[in-house]
């Protein structure tokens, strides 16, 4: 069996020109865990989830076109990570 785990952190940062908006820090966790066979007959089974904590960043900002507030500054938009996801997998060779 094995048991695999990743795990990183981004401190925050600046996410705009004039230096007035802040992406908070985040840590992010992967993991892994799971059997397999031998050499001869590789194969495993792992149950895996990314993002296990369910951190929510963004990944890009931009200017959002068309959409103002009341004092006509522009609404600003993000791209998030994605959220998280789990799942199975089962690989076998030939």
């Amino acid at each position: 069996g094995f048991i695999h785990l990743n795990w990183s952190y981004r401190d925050d940062a600046y996410v705009a020109y004039d230096f007035t908006d802040r992406e908070p820090s985040y840590d992010l966790v992967n993991l892994q865990v799971g059997i397999g066979g031998d050499t001869s007959r590789p194969w495993d089974l792992r149950i895996w989830c990314s993002n296990c904590t369910d951190e929510r960043w963004a990944t890009g900002y931009f200017n959002q076109p068309f959409y103002f507030d009341d004092d006509l500054g522009q609404f600003s938009a993000q791209f998030l990570g994605p959220p998280r996801t789990w799942g199975a997998t089962l690989r076998v060779g030939i």
